[in-house]
């Protein structure tokens, strides 16, 4: 009788291969063609057990394939070994038949059988001939016979033992530890899906990923079908995250003016681990209303609005018209000639002086901004599925946020130590003087104060955030829109050379008789919607929103995309009509859900500032051109690019002088 030849086929490169006590079985193989070891994702390597690398704390998986000398596949068998780097070496091995199957031979039928034991005094496999076949017995002479040296921890000794004695060999390792994770997920996680008593209704979600995979390309939509569906107030899954979501100028009013005090706070999630409750964004508690007091003051000290701020807006608006005058009709992107600006605008309050926008240092921080926009965006997930974080595909965004962090840090400490040289506690110059005044005064009267150098830097960089990449985004929607709406454009140049004229630059003196303009911006905001959500509030005490128990640690989203798009409180909302924000006697009107600047305690701190901006910005580029599309380009989407931040699709416009 020939001997059949077995071929293994690993699905990783961990095995070590080794022959027994006897050499007589590894010699056997020598004599038929020599059986190849195929090790996918991989190059071949031959049976030789040098050849075959082993790789502890992983797990193999064996497919043992018989063939006979016709080469006709007729039985494959598929056995789990776990390793570790834990040694606990077993020595004897005790060979069983569980089961038949069937291999063609040249001489006829013989039935063979194979089993691999895991108990703790096995360290192999072995193939035996069946002795219980009905067709007889068969030679061992036609079955390989090969000892695999193998290391196991204690645990999967144990375990072993326990498939072998308790179920009799029939279900393997890798079934029981698939059993034990769903055992363990039903027991330590799913109780962390439960809903609290008297808690807002709202859609079921999946487990782990609760409604993530139903909110789509789209969720904005999604969220607005809810709202109608549930109420004003709904609760749903994000992954993890059990949230609440508020929709509606009413409940929002309620949460953040009413009981403003106790949803202040700032949910522990992946950006407030990054930004360690510093600063003002994601900082909640004592440090949060320490830094936001100050920002306010020291920012209407610095001219908000006041005559001083209006000067260095003008002036940095010269800039960004010479800026798009170089251009000379050809198509550029209006979002990245203003992003300087605003971020000069930025700098010229914090730092004391502007940037020319060639400056290679003025490059890299605004560079870096973007950049970290972005990555903020595609890791925002990690906030609802934390697991994510160890991802090695997220690795890349997360170095990139963390170095382009670093960067602003590092320029943010130069400008600090810089400032502190030339520092005069009693006549500060700008944000940084007037900080490090501060906190002089507080050290010297032995105060508890969260002032220090990490807030300090950490507050600019969130000031950088929500002072220049929010004006961006809405000036990048509003420009859009006056492309799209070329009568709209021309009703605002019509007023503006009406009011202004062409000779001098727009003032906001000149704001209450250009109504027009102002109920046009207001238009921008309404419909370009920067964000779909604010930054997450956190329940800090227990508490009731519309007769629901809302615990504390609850986490609070607010429908900012759904209260500026909702029928309930706009006609027609997805029509751009800045008459709405006029009335009868056309003077502007502020409808009570235009909320772009949010409401309450944590509202933008930097509304009057980005107003004026937004208002000189905006009317001083009508007044000097007429923007149009490219020749032969398509029509831009009007659908959002999701992410933090919510600007348009990417898009090029041609300035035409006037």
């Amino acid at each position: 009788m020939n001997a059949l030849t077995p071929k293994f086929t690993f699905s990783s490169n961990f095995l070590w291969l080794k022959a027994g006590d006897t050499r007589a079985p590894y010699r056997r193989l020598k004599e038929h063609p020599r059986p190849s070891v195929r090790i996918l994702g991989s190059e071949a390597w031959s049976l030789a057990p040098e050849r075959i690398p082993r790789r502890p704390g992983r797990a193999a998986t064996i497919h043992v394939r018989y063939t006979g000398l016709s080469v006709k596949t007729v039985h494959t068998e598929r056995y789990s070994f776990p390793t570790s780097s834990r040694l606990r070496t077993c020595t004897r091995f005790l060979p069983v038949c569980t089961q038949c199957g069937l291999a063609t031979h040249s001489s006829g039928w013989f039935q063979y059988s194979i089993r691999i034991s895991l108990c703790s005094v096995q360290a192999g496999y072995s193939s035996e001939p069946c002795t219980r076949s009905s067709r007889g017995t068969h030679s061992s002479d036609g079955v390989y016979r090969f000892p695999i040296g193998r290391i196991y921890p204690a645990s999967h000794v144990i375990m072993g033992y326990i498939i072998t004695t308790v179920f009799g060999g029939f279900i393997d390792l890798s079934t029981v530890l698939i059993l034990l994770a769903t055992f363990l997920l039903i027991v330590l996680v799913l109780p962390t899906y439960r809903t609290p008593a008297n808690f807002p209704p709202g859609p079921w979600g999946l487990p782990i990923l609760g409604v993530l995979p139903y909110l789509g390309d789209k969720p904005y939509i999604v969220l607005q079908q809810w709202w109608r569906k549930y109420g004003d107030i709904y609760s749903a899954r994000f992954g993890s995250r059990l949230v609440v979501v508020i929709n509606g100028v009413e409940l929002m009013k309620e949460c953040f003016v009413r009981q403003g005090e106790t949803f202040t706070g700032r949910p522990w999630n992946y950006f407030k681990k990054i930004t360690k409750n510093t600063g003002l964004v994601f900082s909640d508690g004592e440090i949060w209303r320490e830094h936001r007091r100050f920002s306010l003051s020291c920012l209407r000290d610095f001219g908000m609005g006041k005559a001083a701020l209006e000067t260095k807006i003008h002036e940095e608006a010269g800039y960004l018209m010479a800026e798009i005058d170089a251009t000379r009709g050809r198509p550029f992107s209006i979002g990245g000639v203003v992003f300087k600006a605003v971020s000069n605008m930025i700098c010229s309050v914090i730092y004391g002086s502007r940037f020319d926008y060639s400056d290679k240092v003025f490059q890299a921080n605004i560079g870096a901004l973007e950049q970290s926009a972005r990555s903020q965006s595609l890791l925002g997930v990690v906030n609802f599925l934390p697991f994510l974080e160890f991802l090695p595909k997220l690795l890349p965004k997360d170095k990139m946020l963390s170095r382009n962090v670093k960067l602003r840090d590092s320029y943010a400490a130069y400008q600090i130590a810089g400032h502190l040289d030339t520092l005069d506690v009693d006549q500060p110059r700008d944000f940084i003087d007037a900080y490090l005044a501060a906190m002089h005064r507080k050290l010297g009267l032995n105060r508890n104060t969260t002032f220090a150098e990490p807030n300090l830097r950490r507050t600019i960089q969130d000031l950088f955030i929500t002072g220049s990449e929010t004006m961006n985004t809405t000036m990048k929607w509003a420009m859009l829109f006056m492309v799209l709406n070329p009568e709209v454009q021309q009703k605002v140049q019509n007023e503006i050379d009406h009011v202004v004229g062409r000779s001098r630059m727009v003032s906001m003196r000149d704001k209450p008789q250009m109504a027009y303009t102002e109920a046009t911006i207001m238009e921008c905001q309404r419909l370009g919607n920067i964000a779909l959500f604010s930054v997450p509030r956190c329940a800090l005490a227990d508490t009731k929103i519309n007769g629901y128990d809302i615990p504390k640690g609850t986490w609070l989203f607010v429908n900012r995309w759904g209260t500026h798009a909702s029928t309930k409180y706009w006609k027609a909302p997805s029509v751009f009509d800045p008459t709405r924000f006029l009335d009868q006697n056309n003077v502007v009107r502020k409808p009570e859900a235009f909320v772009p600047f949010g409401i309450g305690t944590r509202s933008c701190i930097g509304e009057c500032f980005a107003k004026m901006e937004l208002f000189i910005f905006f009317a001083t580029i009508l007044q000097r051109f007429t923007l149009s599309l490219p020749d032969d380009a398509p029509e831009p989407s009007l659908e959002p690019q999701m992410g933090i931040n919510m600007p348009p699709q990417l898009y090029k416009v041609v300035a035409t002088h006037r």
